[in-house]
């Protein structure tokens, strides 16, 4: 009983030996969780050992490497016109490269923050080509891989796209077109169904737009005030009584209708009894017949014309004799109430010589002759002689008379 509990101690022991071994020997090599380079490239796993050293280089596009691992992705999917970045990224462990030790996680800055659709290949050593599957967060893009080379990070091809376009109606304004816009969700659009602008429609001056008629004259409200009629004289016209507005000027009767005018033609005269006519002579006017309107008291003809005044001067005493037509002015002798003498002495007549009162002032002037003396009923002088002419005028007319002095020798 003793020797078996004794070979179970010592088993004990061997194991303990053997298990502090193990660790120390674990603790002499120590691994790394994550390597990181000035670039911000970060690879994750790999159990790199202490010491190792992230390097990455970005290949010019332009270059002849660059083309050669073009080439090698040709035929691989992506977008051959967009932007291509190639990196070749190892790790270093005293000044030689290493692989990893399984399956790292490789990180690089996103190249393009616009663009969010990434795809990433692998060429490797012996030209072939892995297509990794990334992931694109927090600004970087994350790919995982189980050894190092060059890795080429592409924009992914562009997907057929079929446009599903929505419509919306612009609809035509009085002056502007209307159209319908088709808009797809890419963010292509095209205009149609164009509807021509109808123009403005105005009704009492206005559109329903707003805008005003240029050409619009607002309807004329009538501004009626009342004046009281005059009837018409024979002096003046009449005014019918009416209203009149003073914005347009018209005039309306009293039920409001239009009036072309608002004279009342002038009343006829006041003619009244006609005035009989009176001969003038040397002492008093005379007049023509006569008629005298009572309301404008103007004066009218026997025949209803109107005459500046009816009056007919008196005679003027202003008389010539004349003897065969050629006058010969008289001397007025005497002159009062009722009686004219007018004389011409020495007056040299021969017999047959016809003689007549003539006076310029009244052509119309009549007379008559006297049965005494030496001339005739006919004026005509009855004997060669120097005579007195006397022209004798009373309310009864006038009379001459050529009275002898002595015979002409």
């Amino acid at each position: 009983m003793k020797k078996k509990s004794l070979l179970v101690t010592i088993l004990l022991l061997l194991i303990a030996v053997f298990a502090f071994s193990l660790t120390a020997c674990n603790n002499g090599s120590t691994t790394l969780e994550s390597l990181q380079n000035e670039y911000g490239i970060v690879v994750d796993g790999g159990s790199f050992e202490e010491g190792s050293t992230l390097v990455s280089n970005e290949i010019v596009a332009t270059t002849e490497e660059a083309e050669e691992v073009l080439a090698a992705i040709a035929e691989q999917n992506y977008n051959k016109d967009g932007n291509v970045y190639i990196f070749d990224i190892y790790v270093t462990k005293d000044g030689k490269e290493v692989q990893p030790n399984g399956k790292v996680k490789v990180s690089v800055p996103v190249p393009n923050a616009e663009v969010d659709n990434y795809l990433v290949f692998h060429v490797k050593s012996d030209n072939s080509v892995e297509s990794l599957v990334p992931t694109v967060a927090d600004g970087k893009i994350s790919f995982e891989t189980s050894s190092f080379s060059y890795f080429v990070i592409a924009e992914a091809a562009p997907t057929e796209h079929e446009h599903n376009y929505e419509s919306s109606v612009t609809p035509p304004t009085c002056t502007q077109d209307g159209y319908t816009t088709y808009t797809c969700v890419c963010g292509d659009f095209y205009v149609g169904d164009t509807v021509t602008a109808p123009g403005h429609t105005y009704v009492d001056g206005k559109c329903e737009c707003g805008a005003d008629d240029p050409n619009y004259t607002p309807p004329h409200v009538h501004n009626f005030e009342w004046v009281e009629g005059k009837e018409s004289t024979c002096k003046e016209e009449g005014i019918a009584p009416h209203y009149h507005c003073d914005g347009c000027g018209k005039n309306f009767n009293p039920n409001y209708g239009e009036m072309e005018t608002i004279s009342i033609p002038k009343a006829e005269h006041e003619y009244g009894s006609m005035y009989w006519g009176k001969s003038a002579n040397f002492f008093e006017d005379g007049n023509i017949e006569y008629y005298q309107c009572s309301e404008c008291e103007k004066y009218f003809d026997n025949e209803y014309n109107e005459v500046e005044t009816p009056v007919i001067p008196k005679y003027s005493t202003n008389i010539s004799i004349c003897v065969n037509g050629v006058p010969t002015a008289l001397v007025l002798s005497e002159q009062y109430e009722g009686h004219i003498i007018w004389t011409l002495d020495k007056l040299t007549v021969k017999e047959g010589d016809v003689i007549t009162v003539c006076c310029t002032d009244n052509p119309d002037i009549t007379h008559n002759f006297s049965s005494f003396g030496i001339i005739d009923q006919n004026g005509k002088i009855t004997m060669t002689a120097v005579a007195q002419v006397v022209v004798e005028a009373t309310y009864n007319g006038v009379m001459l008379s050529i009275n002898y002095i002595y015979e002409e020798t």
